[in-house]
């Protein structure tokens, strides 16, 4: 890209202040920031740097926790400086910036000095970072050249890349990717939907990591303030403690097991075939379906689509589902709930209105009016207006989270219905157990795995990520055993992870008990359960 005149001279400015034999002000450092031409130098197209706009910069750091965090492919530093912005005024931070380009670092050195600034290939980081609380990134996107690749992902794109390097590093991972490679579509967009493709399917497949949306930040507003380009863009989130949660308990449950079984491929009697860096069971084509397996508990759901090649179904539990999906919300909730919001300035079916929640009586669905709307985006049902309409309504269910958050409300994620908020409930704990109804109890009763989580130390929710990963896992292993094998390679894995979201979901909300209850029978003994709840008692 030609630089016009008054970039040019901008861009001097800015190499003239990074030259200085001196610190630079919080202003001129900003100038930098703002200033600094990446199509100045040939190396630009080699590395593919396009240095984030500030605002944007800025709306990304919002999704950043912790006080100790890294920057991959840091640029000259335009996240960390946002986020340095913001995690000042709560106290103190640590963040360190990687960047392969010298030129670069030099340039982050002087507008981001408190920053530890490494110059290295992300593919090659050095020894000794330890551990950080979150890892955010501008990686370049696509096919851009690079030095290695993740542990995991075998794919073309950079980006996919370098959140497989993230996710070894931190337990959360805030990222700004191409759009066509984050699982959703929402910037630019009159309404919120969710859409993976192909290669964002295989990335999922093969790391594990299922990626998320942010809490409705609209990146196109900051498309005419890139510097020679205008990417459509996304930010997407990552939670790696949940696939690390679920290899903990795989681990341990396998390792304190009876005698090894025979692998899935032994048992079902299939040749093997390599896929990326993991194996799986070739998917039966036969015309005969496969022995019915014991019925699993699984939620009723709308007839499958069918495979283009038409292939025998299995047989189906036809029992009712075990699920209850009734309205549970009890009317002290509502009240509570609208209470809240109405000391802060809501008003029920006017600004704000509320559902009722199927999973327990503290929880419901709530969500702001806006022009008419009601509903979040991605629910089928929103038409908005226009661009404003839509930005209008997301800001909106931003001030209603942080008023809920503030009543002493949790949230809970956000579905089609609205975002999920459960109020704090003061729960006398139960009365222990004497040794005379421990003695009495047979092994794996309530009663004695409670006692066990009670000495361990495990409290409620603590348990929530294993729960689900693990019900992931089960499904991955499930799909790359050959399941469903009536339909095509996608439409299986979509199905059994799924199905897997809904049985942990369900086990979540029914409380300790019944997470304990589920984990037990993954284990031989007691002794092999305690030793399970110390691996994810967490640190």
């Amino acid at each position: 890209m030609k630089l016009s005149k008054q970039q040019a001279r901008d861009h001097a400015t800015a190499r003239a202040l990074v030259d200085a034999d001196r610190p630079l002000t919080e202003d001129e450092a900003e100038f930098v920031l703002d200033h600094w031409q990446e199509a100045a130098t040939a190396r630009n197209a080699l590395d593919g740097a396009f240095l984030a706009p500030a605002g944007l910069g800025t709306d990304l750091a919002v999704e950043v926790t912790g006080h100790r965090v890294i920057d991959l492919c840091a640029g000259i530093g335009r996240l960390a400086w946002s986020w340095r912005n913001l995690a000042r005024a709560r106290g103190g931070y640590e963040v360190v910036c990687v960047e392969r380009n010298a030129l670069y670092v030099e340039v982050g050195k002087k507008a981001l000095p408190e920053a530890r600034w490494i110059c290295a290939d992300i593919f090659q980081l050095p020894g000794g970072l330890g551990t950080f609380d979150t890892v955010m990134a501008n990686p370049p996107f696509g096919s851009t050249e690079r030095t290695g690749n993740g542990p995991r992902y075998t794919g073309r794109r950079f980006e996919y890349h370098a959140i497989d390097v993230a996710a070894d590093r931190a337990p959360h991972g805030v990222f700004l990717v191409p759009q066509e490679s984050a699982p959703f579509r929402d910037s630019g967009h009159p309404a919120f939907t969710e859409e993976r493709d192909a290669e964002c399917e295989r990335f999922e497949r093969q790391t594990g990591i299922r990626l998320g949306n942010n809490c409705g930040i609209d990146t196109s507003g900051y498309a005419d303030q890139w510097h020679g380009v205008a990417p459509r863009t996304e930010i997407v989130l990552a939670d790696f403690t949940q696939r690390r949660a679920a290899r903990t308990a795989r681990q341990a449950v396998r390792a304190r097991t009876a005698a090894p079984a025979l692998s899935q491929s032994a048992r079902c009697g299939r040749r093997t075939v390599l896929t990326g860096t993991r194996q799986r069971a070739a998917r039966p084509r036969t015309a005969a379906p496969p022995p019915a397996k014991a019925p699993a508990l699984r939620p009723n759901r709308a007839p499958e689509e069918e495979s283009p090649v038409p292939r025998p179904r299995r047989p189906r539990n036809a029992s009712p589902s075990p699920y209850d999906l009734s309205p549970k919300t009890s009317p002290d909730t509502f009240t509570a709930a609208a209470d809240a919001l109405t000391a802060r300035g809501w008003r029920e079916d006017d600004t704000f209105r509320m559902r009722p929640s199927s999973v327990g009586p503290d929880e419901l669905y709530a969500a702001p009016i806006v022009g008419g709307i009601d509903v979040p985006p991605g629910s089928g049902t929103a038409e908005w207006q226009d661009q404003e309409h839509k930005q209008a309504w997301q800001e909106a269910a931003r001030r209603l989270a942080d008023d809920m958050t503030e009543a002493g409300w949790t949230t809970h994620g956000s579905t089609p219905t609205g975002t999920i908020f459960r109020r704090a409930t003061a729960s006398a704990a139960p009365a222990a157990p004497d040794a005379a109804e421990l003695a009495a109890a047979p092994p794996g009763a309530p009663i004695r795995l409670a006692a066990i989580a009670a000495e361990v130390g495990i409290k409620d929710g603590d348990l929530d990520d294993a729960i689900r990963e693990a019900a992931h896992e089960e499904a991955s292993d499930a799909y790359n055993g050959g399941a469903r094998p009536e339909l095509d390679d996608d439409r299986a894995h979509r199905a059994e992870h799924a199905d897997a979201e809904q049985r942990a979901a369900e086990i979540n909300n029914a409380g300790l008990l019944a997470q304990l209850a589920h984990l037990y029978t993954q284990c031989a003994s007691e002794a092999a359960f305690r030793s399970l709840l110390a691996d994810l008692l967490p640190s």
